[in-house]
């Protein structure tokens, strides 16, 4: 196995799978430990992310951010991690991820991510206060805003396809 390969890091935008993709492909690598900066994050703190923003603000959620990858980057143990979905654009993160070890970008539309985000809402503080008819441009706009940092990924998956698909395309990346 490709030493660059032992972590795993997958970003993209909120709702896009990242968690449960992660999940799935740790399931099958057995020998990885499958992390989620934003559970780890709530674990550590005492709170959700939700708490966390409203009590303590963006930023000091971006700091947590950037500990826990300068943490995760130094274990030798092999890592899958789905990441938060602005983690890669803050404190040069998606600099970080890239120098040590193989970024994955799971791509949706903003069309897609607006379905599966409408239920969810309350949970996710970037868009908890935006309107269901101004979700779909309030995506479209951040995602832009993201496209250049998202597309310095080593790898680009369409997360549009089955899960099955999507874990044996990760799984083809990680064994090279």
């Amino acid at each position: 196995m490709n030493k660059i390969n032992d972590r795993i890091f997958i970003v993209g935008f909120m709702g896009c799978g990242k968690t449960t993709i992660a999940d799935n492909l740790q399931q099958h690598l057995t020998n990885y430990t499958f992390v989620d900066t934003d559970l780890v994050i709530e674990q550590i703190n005492n709170a959700t992310i939700t708490q966390l923003f409203a009590a303590k603000g963006e930023s000091f959620f971006r700091n947590e951010e950037n500990k826990l990858i300068n943490t995760l980057t130094t274990n030798n143990t092999p890592i899958i991690v789905a990441t938060g979905g602005g983690l890669p654009l803050h404190n040069n993160l998606m600099q970080t991820l890239r120098a040590n070890g193989t970024v994955v970008y799971l791509q949706l539309s903003p069309k897609i991510l607006v379905q599966r985000l409408l239920t969810q809402k309350k949970m996710r503080p970037l868009i908890s206060n935006v309107s269901n008819e101004e979700l779909l441009s309030y995506i479209t706009t951040l995602l832009q805003e993201r496209a250049p940092t998202y597309a310095q990924a080593h790898y680009t998956i369409n997360a549009e396809e089955s899960q099955n698909k999507i874990v044996l395309k990760l799984m083809d990346i990680i064994r090279g």
